[in-house]
């Protein structure tokens, strides 16, 4: 098996890793529109016991916690993942290129701007868990540290077959995410 594919550490990407670690499995435009049909039944509910015991502190709690949560899940989605790309410095706009064979893994990076590049061999057995979406592979080396591989520069019969050879190494750390 000799597989090749490409990725750009560039803002899309990382927006993609940022919502990967927020939302984990869950498609993030879902999962903030429940967060926010949870605040709106329980707002609902205090709402409606302040106006039977005629008790409007809790609504006032409620409005200042609501504001405070929405202001960070806003910044989460939209702003975290720009400071984290803005925080790569010379590290942003790296290209990987990936060769999947069998028994190992040869990803080249450089960057053009930078004079970034690298070489680097390892065995699957290295990565210690792999994430799918519908754009990406997510490729932890470590907790901290994640390959990304652009599914938009593969086939689909490469896709299927990287996806077997994963599923079948990782089984339970192979996960499928729904966006």
């Amino acid at each position: 098996m000799n597989i090749y594919a490409k990725s750009k550490r560039d803002l899309k990407t990382i927006t993609a890793l940022v919502h990967l670690h927020i939302f984990g499995k869950n498609e993030p435009k879902k999962r903030m529109i429940m967060y926010f049909v949870i605040y709106f039944i329980l707002g609902a509910a205090i709402l409606f016991e302040s106006i039977l015991f005629d008790s409007y502190v809790l609504i006032k709690w409620y409005v200042i916690a609501m504001v405070v949560v929405d202001l960070m899940f806003l910044h989460m989605y939209f702003i975290a993942s720009k400071k984290n790309y803005k925080s790569m410095g010379k590290m942003a706009d790296i290209e990987d290129e990936y060769r999947f064979t069998d028994d190992k893994l040869i990803i080249k990076s450089f960057g053009a701007d930078s004079g970034y590049s690298s070489i680097t061999e390892m065995d699957y057995a290295i990565l210690c868990k792999v994430y799918e979406t519908s754009e990406y592979f997510f490729l932890y080396q470590s907790m901290r540290f994640v390959w990304i591989v652009d599914k938009s520069s593969m086939t689909c019969r490469d896709i299927s077959d990287i996806k077997e050879k994963f599923i079948d190494i990782f089984k339970g750390k192979y996960i499928v995410c729904n966006y």
